[in-house]
């Protein structure tokens, strides 16, 4: 998920327009005094630069302080976008801050030990953050009535991926491979994509 992203005075002025203008309709119009005080004798530039940036489109601003523009579907979840991507950011950290180490082999409980070599997990951290992230935002657009089972699946990996960083084994998880199978039919990217998260924790170990 990516955004353009807005000085804060072009918040702001967004800001202003969402909470003080009828959005219902793509088109908008209203006076420069909608707009804090400091900003008014300013507004017009920061309207052309919404305006350049995508979100309001065809912006017009009269020499009496009243202007009209289309409003864009971008600015409207500005800053619902803004706060994902903040939340993610946030997320990302913490998970890469986790204490990692590097180990010669990974280990099923209950099977034979898989030697893959020895190598620094570290190096592993930003993709598989990238590949979960990558599998949330597909799950909310595709997922529809399977949404809740695949976010929990999605939760169950990633609990599997953070085992095999930190101790280098896989315990058995009953079921959850079964009820990933299960999901082909339907949503083959998400099996993949879940397949692929999993392998990349552990092929960092290489």
């Amino acid at each position: 998920m990516s955004i353009m992203t807005l000085d804060s005075n072009e918040e702001v002025a967004l800001k202003s327009i969402l909470e003080k203008c009828d959005c219902r309709e793509p088109r908008i119009c209203g006076r420069h005094d909608i707009f804090p005080e400091y900003m008014q004798q300013n507004y017009y530039n920061i309207m052309k630069s919404l305006d350049n940036k995508g979100y309001i489109l065809g912006f017009f601003g009269g020499t009496g302080g009243e202007w009209f523009c289309y409003i864009t579907p971008q600015a409207k979840t500005y800053f619902e976008e803004k706060k994902l991507i903040e939340m993610e950011n946030k997320e990302i950290a913490e998970m890469s801050s986790k204490p990692r180490i590097a180990i010669g082999q990974i280990n099923v409980e209950g099977s034979n030990a898989v030697n893959i070599g020895d190598g620094n997990v570290i190096n592993s951290v930003q993709t598989v953050n990238e590949t979960y992230f990558s599998l949330k935002r597909q799950i909310k657009e595709k997922g529809k009535e399977d949404e809740k089972e695949l976010l929990t699946l999605l939760e169950e990996a990633k609990k599997i991926t953070e085992e095999i960083q930190s101790t280098g084994k896989i315990t058995k998880k009953d079921g959850f491979f079964e009820r990933l199978k299960n999901t082909v039919p339907k949503y083959n990217w998400f099996f993949s994509g879940i397949m692929a998260f999993i392998g990349n924790a552990a092929l960092h170990f290489l």
